[in-house]
């Protein structure tokens, strides 16, 4: 684990594990969004593909901003954005990392770019295990 990981390793706790509903390309697609929050520690959302269901990959920017907008209230002055979905049958886990558009109040996050995670380290970060 490096040094900057640990530095983001404090108590926090889930506030909100909800399953929500976007609309893509006209198909109504649902995705288990969680969100950890902790005193002094940037946020952690987790969006997971539901079984069977789309790629949260397709809605990155739409789901960060969901949960920036609406489940933070706009609030957060930094978030850790991550991605669990399925390739090739195999459940991969990802970070992202958005440009920020738009008044320091009231951003909007967009052009992600995204990288391989352990689970492991997401683990550690939230302070125990995270059901899959």
């Amino acid at each position: 684990m490096s040094r900057q990981l640990r530095h983001m390793i404090c108590k926090r706790y889930l506030t909100h594990d909800e399953i929500v509903e976007i609309t893509l390309r006209e198909e109504r697609c649902q995705f288990r969004l969680r969100i950890w929050r902790g005193k002094e520690s940037p946020a952690i959302v987790l969006a997971s593909q539901m079984t069977g269901g789309a790629s949260p990959s397709w809605a990155s920017s739409r789901l960060a901003n969901l949960a920036y907008q609406v489940y933070l209230g706009f609030t957060a002055d930094r978030i850790l954005n991550f991605e669990d979905e399925v390739i090739h049958r195999e459940r991969r886990l990802f970070v992202l990392e958005f440009a920020s558009f738009g008044h320091g109040l009231r951003r909007h996050l967009g052009q992600p770019s995204r990288r391989t995670f352990h689970w492991s380290d997401l683990e550690a970060m939230v302070g125990g295990a995270i059901p899959r």
